[in-house]
């Protein structure tokens, strides 16, 4: 890996490394020894390592290997019942631990097996770990203090070195080893997080419909494939095995896949994980894998229902490219057919940018498949594909149809969707009153399609009337005065109704007996033409209005009725022909109260 399973067999090495095959010829292995060396309080761990020049490492590092070290053994042995790897021989009873300045980003660490150590040739199971000497170039490119690097280093060498106790690899199943190690390392360091970072998660991320058991076909080798793969161990342990949902080291599943694998070498590795889960926790693979990819497509989301794991706001979601659905106004419903070709190790997914609110209707021509609909608006959806036939998404947002299926055989099914245009949001909604009896409240249509559409109004969150397409104008009679109403209007047809529009609020006027007696001038500055808002006490009838300079002459006049209670006026051409300047408007008859002040442009 960045951590990797190093074999030697006939003097050659195997890396689990992105770079290249090593080669040793020292078979004496005399680049293992070094200056020094300390053994661990447990007596179990031997760490080799120098003490001057560029490869030296400090004091308080050795002691912090030798304690970690003995912690991660300890949470094996004893907290999780891993058996302990076999050591080099009886003369030699530790396991040891060379700290080397050789290893630089992105390879962190190697476990040897099949090797000589000190002129000896380790028997089969057994193995030792190298890592670096302190890590220090490591924080530009992970983030990390160099002490997190080496615990997660060792956390994850180590454990191949329990994994190699049970059976040895190849090269085809490295992604089994390399699987358990990202998560043990994330189980035991859980505030290091290396894990999560593109380089290791891409591989994933970027190659979804690839089945969990690795071949030659894939475009990454075996060990990254394993590399991304750290969240499957998370799931494992606390999903399909319950036991780990509050602390997965109380997990045993993976180790029942580890104990299966190292007794009978009939099966694979895709074969335990499979039986596994079957007989101990009757979960097929293949609905595990669509559930576990599903819920990946929440990643990178805080706090999402749908996490498995706390940590998968850390990762990247799903990389799929989505086909946009943009349907033509003048034809209110689109039609995509496609094939897919399901197997019961891997998912196919498909998804779809709608830019339009949408109701979609699909049919599958058999129902040998499972399969998920994925939605991201809000906090998301996840529906299962035979409990839906039809569901609505908002304009703008993204769904995905996550599909594998139980049978042993591929299968070739057809999937027809219809996506049937649903009216966008009316547009510029406006309200105003207009006299003591009515609210008006207009909008307009905010899509170009032109037949069976229809618009709802909602006054205080209440749908109070229903208009046709040639009415974009409700006028509301029954209210009561000086209240806050607040109205949103929403588009409907045949296959649903559209999302409400912004509010717009009004406080309606007081009622005849409640109003004072004031003039207000709006716009203002004004140009031409002007209206007023006048509240009255009583009934006037037929006055004359006039229009002052700041001189006090009368330059304009006009004729307005004047009733009881709040109105409005408009006045065409009042102030036609003024110059720019400041003026007052008042009443000839001096029993109308009020003045106001206006401004001509």
């Amino acid at each position: 890996m960045k951590k990797f399973i190093l074999a030697i067999i006939f003097f050659c090495a195997l890396g689990f490394s992105r770079d290249c095959f090593k080669v040793h010829q020292n078979l004496d292995r005399s680049g293992s020894y070094l200056d020094e060396f300390k053994i661990s309080e447990s007596g179990w761990f031997k760490v080799h390592y120098d003490v001057e020049g560029a490869s030296g490492a400090t004091s308080a590092y050795v002691d912090e290997v030798l304690y970690i070290a003995d912690s991660i053994r300890n949470v094996l042995k004893n907290t999780m019942e891993y058996q302990d790897p076999p050591l080099a021989n009886n003369n030699d009873p530790f396991y040891h631990i060379f700290l080397k300045s050789s290893y630089d980003y992105p390879n962190y660490g190697a476990t040897y097996t099949g090797t000589f150590l000190f002129e000896e040739l380790l028997p089969p199971g057994s193995s030792f770990i190298e890592i670096d000497h302190n890590y220090e170039n490591y924080t530009v490119y992970n983030g990390l203090d160099p002490i997190v690097t080496m615990r997660e280093t060792l956390a994850h060498e180590y454990f191949h070195a329990v994994q190699l106790s049970y059976r040895t690899f190849t090269s085809s199943e490295k992604y089994f080893f390399e699987l358990s190690s990202m998560w043990f390392e994330d189980l035991v360091v859980p505030d290091g997080n290396d894990w999560s970072l593109n380089i290791w998660t891409d591989a994933l991320i970027s190659n979804p419909e690839y089945p969990l058991e690795w071949n030659s076909s894939f475009s990454v080798n075996s060990a990254d494939w394993g590399y991304s793969l750290a969240l499957f161990g998370h799931y494992l342990s606390k999903v399909v095995d319950n036991k780990g949902v509050d602390d997965e080291k109380q997990s045993t599943i993976m180790r029942e896949m580890w104990e299966l694998y190292g007794s009978n070498s009939i099966y694979d590795a895709f074969d335990v994980m499979r039986i596994v889960s079957y007989d101990n926790y009757s979960q097929s693979m293949h609905s595990i894998w669509l559930d576990f990819m599903s819920r990946n497509m929440f990643n990178s989301k805080e706090d999402s229902e749908f996490h498995y794991f706390e940590d998968q706001s850390l990762v990247d979601p799903i990389d799929i490219d989505l086909e946009r659905i943009d349907i033509d106004p003048e034809n209110i419903n689109k039609y995509i057919d496609l094939e897919m070709i399901l197997n019961n190790k891997s998912v196919k997914i498909t998804g779809y940018n709608i830019l339009n609110k949408s109701l979609i209707e699909w049919q599958h021509s058999n129902s040998d498949f499972i399969g998920s609909i994925i939605s991201l608006e809000g906090n998301g959806s996840i529906s299962n594909t035979k409990d839906v036939i039809d569901f609505t998404v908002n304009e703008g947002q993204n769904v995905f149809f996550i599909h594998s299926t139980e049978n042993v055989n591929p299968v070739s099914i057809d999937l027809s969707l219809v996506f049937n245009f649903i009216p966008n949001t009316p547009s510029n909604v406006f309200v105003f009153q207009n006299s003591n009896e009515e609210i008006e409240v207009s909008w307009e249509l905010n899509s170009g399609i032109q037949e069976n559409v229809f618009f709802n109004v909602y006054r205080n969150n209440i749908k109070v009337n229903e208009v046709d397409l040639f009415n974009q104008i409700f006028k509301d009679t029954s209210f009561e005065p000086f209240i806050e109403y607040t109205y949103r209007i929403s588009s409907f047809n045949e296959f649903g109704e559209s999302q409400l529009s912004d509010p717009v609020s009004i406080i309606s006027w007081p009622s005849p007996e409640d109003v004072g007696s004031s003039i207000k001038v709006y716009p203002n500055p004004c140009r031409d033409n002007l209206s007023l808002l006048l509240d009255s006490r009583q009934d006037y009838g037929y006055e004359i209005g006039c229009i002052y300079n700041s001189s006090g002459q009368r330059v304009s006049s006009f004729f307005i009725d004047i009733s009881k209670g709040r109105q409005r006026h408009d006045l065409k051409n009042a102030v036609l022909g003024l110059s720019s300047g400041k003026y007052f408007l008042a009443f000839e008859n001096k029993n109308i109260p009020g003045i106001s002040f206006l401004i001509v442009k």
